[in-house]
C-alpha cells in the first residue's frame, strides 16, 4: 500500500508541474540477507517513464448542453486555455460540475492538439461531455403520528434556473401543530 501511495504521489507531483503524460512505475527487489540477520533489506525503485514535455490547454470544448449556458459551465471549471494541464484541475472541475446537481454525467478528457509554436510544450484540447438531468424536482408526502396528528409536505426545486446553474426551491410543511413555508436560492461560487 505504501508503494502504491508513493507512486500516486509521484504522479501527482509530475502532473502539478505540467507533465500530464508522465508515467511512474515501481519495483521492489529483495536484497540477500546476511546469515542469521534479523532484518531483511528490500530495494524500492521508482522509474519515471515518458516524462515528455509540459502540456498546455489549447481549447476547451463543451458537448451536451441543452439549457445550460456555456459561460456558466466555464465559470465552474478550474481549467483555462493557456494553463498547464493538471490532473487535480480535471478532478476539481468534475466535482464542481457534479455539485451543481444540473448534470447526471460529466466526462472530461484530454485530446492531443499538436505542438506549440515554440516546440517546448505540447498542446491539448480538453473535451467536456455533459448530460443534463431534469431541472425540476417535486417531492411530496404525508403521514400521521400521535405527536403531531396528520402531517404533509410538498417540495418543489429547480436545479438550473435560467440555465445559470442557480438553484431555487420552496418547501411547504403542514401539520396540526406546525405550518412551515421555506424558500431558498443558491448561487454557487466555485473555488479556483
Amino acid at each position: 500500500a505504501r508503494e502504491r501511495n508513493a507512486v500516486r504521489k509521484l504522479r501527482e507531483y509530475y502532473s502539478n508541474l505540467g507533465y500530464y503524460d508522465a508515467h511512474v512505475t515501481s519495483r521492489i527487489t529483495d536484497e540477500p540477507a546476511a546469515e542469521g540477520a534479523l532484518k531483511r533489506d528490500v530495494k524500492l525503485e521508482f522509474k519515471i517513464e515518458s516524462e515528455g514535455r509540459k502540456v498546455l490547454i489549447n481549447r476547451i470544448l463543451i458537448n451536451g448542453l441543452e439549457k445550460t449556458k456555456e459561460s456558466f459551465v466555464l465559470k465552474a471549471l478550474t481549467l483555462r486555455p493557456g494553463d498547464l494541464l493538471r490532473s487535480a484541475d480535471i478532478y476539481t472541475s468534475e466535482q464542481n460540475l457534479y455539485s451543481t446537481d444540473a448534470f447526471s454525467r460529466v466526462g472530461i478528457k484530454a485530446q492531443s492538439a499538436g505542438d506549440s509554436t515554440d516546440g517546448q510544450t505540447r498542446l491539448t484540447d480538453v473535451i467536456i461531455d455533459l448530460e443534463e438531468q431534469p431541472a425540476r424536482l417535486m417531492t411530496y408526502g404525508g403521514g400521521a403520528s400521535t405527536d403531531v396528528g396528520l402531517s404533509g409536505f410538498f417540495d418543489l426545486r429547480h436545479v438550473n434556473l435560467l440555465g445559470n446553474l442557480w438553484q431555487g426551491g420552496t418547501r411547504v410543511k403542514l401539520s396540526q401543530r406546525q405550518q412551515l413555508v421555506q424558500f431558498d436560492f443558491i448561487n454557487p461560487r466555485f473555488i479556483r
